[in-house]
């Protein structure tokens, strides 16, 4: 994967701020801890997403779900 500007970025916002906060031993465990964050984060996003979506009605039952893919694949009921 090659590396974005903004990421690198974000990376060094992160990395200073850490050290200011008494850091860690090395940046490979600086960049551990970020990607841990970043992850992180995604998921929190996607939760808050998934949640409106329920919210709201946007959603299928999983008898519609599961009736498409024995469908599309030809499956037994």
């Amino acid at each position: 994967m090659s590396v974005t500007h903004d990421q690198l970025n974000d990376f060094h916002r992160f990395a200073l701020a850490r050290l200011g906060n008494g850091g860690a031993e090395s940046v490979a465990e600086l960049a551990q801890q970020w990607q841990a964050e970043r992850e992180r984060a995604e998921v929190n996003q996607a939760l808050r997403e998934a949640t409106e979506d329920l919210q709201v009605g946007r959603y299928r039952s999983a008898e519609d779900v599961s009736r498409d893919l024995e469908r599309k694949f030809n499956l037994p009921s």
